[in-house]
């Protein structure tokens, strides 16, 4: 759209097409006006303060008045914007949970096997308990920082874990240790000649 076309406002007064930028305008102009209201009666209908630098003075302590109620009201708006936000990916995270489970449900059988197989395989490696529980956590996409957090123990003592679970496994890093049961899964199977 070019920048002269009449439906795209520029400048100052264009952020006043979003209505919280508008009713926060609105509601510091209201709050100028009522504050100011008292003062400038005093003043012109002749009270007892009518020096026009007092005037000034109390006049700027109202627009700081009321740019605080205008600033409270725009964050009051923005808490609002941000708890919908909030209750959105609320929702959003709730359903993707229950996705989940209904996919775990409907491939119970699956999951239960390939776990079953991927404990096998840590057997024949020969992982100690703690290596099974660390080569578990890696597969799950932890970090070694989370799983030191998960396992209570030691940052280093779990990237020592992993080496051991690399080298028993006769793999070089996390990537490879994935790739080992994923590829499986992931691969079509090929036919054999013959078949």
């Amino acid at each position: 759209m070019p920048l002269n076309s009449p439906s795209k406002s520029i400048g100052p007064w264009a952020a006043l097409r979003d209505p919280r930028i508008r009713r926060t305008v609105i509601i510091g102009t209201v709050a100028i006006a009522l504050l100011s209201l008292p003062t400038a009666l005093e003043y012109f209908g002749g009270g007892k303060d009518s020096d026009p630098v007092a005037l000034a003075g109390d006049l700027f302590e109202l627009l700081v008045f009321a740019g605080t109620i205008a600033s409270m009201s725009w964050l009051t708006l923005e808490m609002r914007e941000i708890r919908s936000r909030h209750d959105v990916l609320l929702e959003d995270l709730s359903g993707s949970r229950a996705e989940n489970r209904k996919w775990r449900e409907s491939q119970r059988d699956q999951i239960n096997g390939f776990r079953a197989a991927v404990l096998s395989q840590f057997n024949d490696w020969e992982l100690s308990a703690a290596e099974r529980d660390i080569a578990s956590l890696m597969l799950k996409g932890c970090s070694h920082k989370q799983i030191a957090a998960v396992r209570q123990s030691n940052e280093s003592t779990v990237r020592q874990q992993a080496q051991s679970i690399y080298r028993k496994s006769a793999l070089n890093n996390r990537a490879e240790l994935s790739a080992y049961f994923l590829d499986a899964i992931l691969t079509p199977e090929m036919p054999v000649d013959g078949a």
